[in-house]
């Protein structure tokens, strides 16, 4: 059974530290977040995949423990399981918020299309996107949104596949798979 006695580098007990902590004591704060901050970053970086969303995740788990520090039981086990924990769900609740949100081909905005077009050229463009549109609807959600990804959006293989939270090697075949299918139902339309 652990207790209040076991001290951390500045000799004092992780309990004492938490309390402290969320008691707003700014010694036992910056011992804290020195403590933790770096821990908590590199664990949000292997779930999240990039820098900035891992130092989110770990500020939320920072907030989370402030905010819930009388809920830590040092019977239960130790300061850093329990801040791992939080950290860990932070990291996952990014994750779950940045889904991917399906887009709708007939959404993307006319705005690629440069103003400086003559009228001859936009209506052959507006004709080339009809078709394209048209050939998109022939694909699976899942092929439409790779594709337009990387293509709409200018997303290498690597982007789509952490965008969608899927392995490369998945993206490159759905991103390949819907290009040929498109050009397939494009060459069928003419």
């Amino acid at each position: 059974m652990q207790d209040d006695r076991v001290t951390t580098q500045g000799g004092v007990s992780d309990k004492l530290l938490l309390e402290g902590f969320c008691a707003g004591d700014q010694q036992c704060a910056r011992e804290f977040v020195q403590r933790f901050w770096r821990q908590l970053s590199w664990i949000a970086f292997r779930i999240v995949g990039d820098s900035g969303s891992a130092e989110d995740a770990a500020q939320v788990a920072l907030e989370r423990a402030w905010r819930n520090g009388a809920m830590f039981d040092p019977v239960r086990g130790s300061l850093d399981v329990w801040m791992t924990t939080i950290v860990r769900n932070a990291a996952l609740d990014c994750v779950r918020k940045k889904r991917a949100i399906p887009i709708d081909p007939s959404e993307i905005s006319a705005s690629s299309m440069s103003e400086s077009c003559c009228p001859e050229d936009r209506s052959g463009i507006e004709e080339r996107r009809a078709e394209i549109r048209s050939a998109l609807t022939s694909l699976s959600p899942i092929l439409v949104r790779s594709v337009v990804l990387a293509e709409a959006f200018d997303m290498t293989a690597a982007e789509v596949s952490r965008y969608e939270h899927i392995p490369l090697g998945t993206a490159k075949s759905r991103i390949r798979m819907a290009k040929r299918r498109l050009r397939k139902e494009l060459d069928c339309l003419r």
